[in-house]
């Protein structure tokens, strides 16, 4: 899981701004934006701030996966998933702006 895209596919998704994000961390733009752009390790005492800015679970940030709702995933949903998720990130784009 490349926790740096999954942030950047957050921010999209959420229709938020990096320095919304960066602002919340207490932490320059550059510093975020060579963490998401730069591909640069993020400390892990920020894993927390980030799941509270974004309100998602570490779990779903360090895995991509969210426990409550895979747990009751009918087979056609858990299909619809997995096709999603093999998208990149502009037709994910392109899907959630049809729902």
């Amino acid at each position: 899981m490349d926790i740096n895209k999954f942030i950047i596919d957050l921010l999209d998704i959420q229709h938020r701004k990096q320095k919304d994000l960066a602002e919340y961390l207490a932490i320059s733009t550059s510093t975020l934006n060579n963490w998401l752009k730069l591909n640069r390790e993020i400390p892990s005492s920020y894993i927390i701030p980030i799941c509270e800015f974004f309100k998602i679970s570490p779990y779903l940030l360090l895995t991509g996966i969210d426990q409550d709702i895979l747990n009751n995933l009918t087979p056609d949903e858990t299909e619809l998933l997995e096709n999603y998720r093999r998208l990149r990130s502009v037709e994910k784009f392109k899907v959630l702006g049809r729902i």
